[in-house]
């Protein structure tokens, strides 16, 4: 849910802690990978994957949503993916 602006409230999530990202990890994965989507009535629903979110870190993701109107009066879900894991 967002306000007037299209901004939502923060929202914490749990990513490995700090101090862990700090000792050699190896092929360990030393953040938190989510999946967020956002949709509004008359405009195409867009998802992004694999954002990473760290320890003690705001991340903020943007999201441009089109107007259905302009693609064609169709729902097509657009996609997006943050790509391969960081090599910390």
């Amino acid at each position: 849910v967002t306000d007037q602006s299209g901004k939502t409230k923060p929202v914490t999530l749990p990513a490995p802690l700090k101090d862990e990202t700090l000792k050699p990890q190896g092929q360990t994965i030393v953040y938190g990978l989510y999946n967020v989507t956002a949709s509004a009535e008359n405009f195409v629903t867009s998802s992004v994957e694999n954002i990473p979110v760290f320890d003690s870190v705001v991340s903020i993701q943007q999201f441009s949503l089109l107007d259905i109107k302009a693609s064609g009066g169709q729902n097509v879900p657009q996609n997006q993916n943050e790509g391969n894991p960081y090599n910390l």
